[in-house]
């Protein structure tokens, strides 16, 4: 038998948000908390939208050197997280200061400060932090207060990709810092490198 039919339109709705890749990198516009999105710039992480909300992992995270803190009050996953900008002309500053978890699927970069008292801080004083790949230092500068730190109080930071100092040949040795307090705890799956850069 042979069956005919008209040609039918069908309408699907889907309320999930969509944004294209280019539209994932979110770079902070002013200190406040990570889940306010007015805190970044619309232009780069669009309108009404904060790194990884609504399980957007593909999102990228830089806290920009205009002496921002940004305060991570959700739970959430990122593609890669800058602390700094390249430039870095003045500090910039991530905490955790609740129980919620940050996870990168990606690199993380800490950059230092290449001005006076332009110290780079990752806070990591409570919940916990995630990255599948290497965290990275990159101080820019060899005075004293232009660090690139990462600090663990009574948080957690699992660094399955290891962890990556610059070497001592860069002269940057007093530059990178891993702080780790006595409620504070590392979980170290990948490689360290260039440890020797810091002395006894």
């Amino acid at each position: 038998k042979l069956f005919s039919a008209k040609p039918r339109t069908l309408v699907f709705q889907d309320a999930r948000e969509w944004r294209f890749a280019s539209d994932a990198g979110c770079v902070s516009s002013a200190t406040g908390n990570w889940s306010d999105d007015t805190k970044w710039t619309d232009a780069s992480c669009g309108a009404s939208h904060y790194p990884g909300q609504g399980g957007a992992t593909t999102d990228t995270a830089t806290i920009a050197d205009i002496a921002h803190t940004i305060t991570l009050d959700v739970t959430t996953t990122i593609a890669a997280l800058t602390l700094c900008d390249s430039a870095c002309a003045q500090s910039a500053t991530l905490t955790h200061g609740t129980t919620n978890g940050l996870t990168v699927n990606g690199a993380v970069t800490v950059n230092g400060g290449a001005g006076a008292g332009d110290t780079v801080r990752w806070n990591i004083n409570a919940g916990s932090a995630t990255s599948t790949s290497a965290i990275s230092y990159n101080p820019q500068a060899t005075n004293a207060g232009r660090d690139a730190q990462v600090n663990i109080t009574t948080g957690v930071l699992n660094a399955e990709g290891g962890i990556t100092f610059e070497g001592t040949d860069t002269g940057h040795v007093d530059n990178q810092t891993l702080s780790i307090g006595a409620d504070g705890l590392v979980k170290l799956k990948g490689a360290v490198s260039n440890l020797n850069t810091f002395a006894d």
